[in-house]
């Protein structure tokens, strides 16, 4: 965890060791992972072998047709990420938006509520034996 001189508050970094950037990671996660689904979120979940989790977003075009909407989701769901990277290690995660039923667009305050929630409902670091 890298602090700041100036100020004891952590800087949490969101880093390319952080990511799933390859198609192969992210078919691992949706092969041989676990899921997690809340009303507009559905996240999945593989143990990875690493000190850190790594994250990958998946919004599709026809559940969010304005690409400006699209980033500012992605945003928002690394951010949170991010700022939940230390309670969440040793996994590979993605994170699905999913169509809702009632047709509507999420909010920002629902859509890092959801994921709050969903960060605690991951299960915790392996203790090596």
């Amino acid at each position: 965890m890298i602090v700041n001189e100036h100020s004891a508050i952590p800087k949490l970094k969101f880093a390319k060791t952080n990511r799933l950037i390859v198609r192969s990671e992210f078919q691992a996660v949706f092969n041989k992972g676990r899921r997690l689904n809340s009303y507009s979120i559905c996240l999945y979940y593989y143990a990875n072998k690493l000190q850190t989790a790594r994250l990958g977003v998946v919004i599709a075009k026809r559940v969010i047709p304005k690409a400006v909407n699209r980033n500012t989701y992605r945003r928002l769901i690394k951010e949170s990420f991010r700022l939940a990277q230390d309670d969440i290690k040793g996994l590979d995660i993605v994170v699905l938006l999913k169509k809702t039923p009632d047709k509507q667009r999420p909010s920002n305050e629902k859509i890092k509520y959801e994921l709050q929630k969903i960060w605690q409902r991951l299960p915790p670091f392996p203790k090596e034996a």
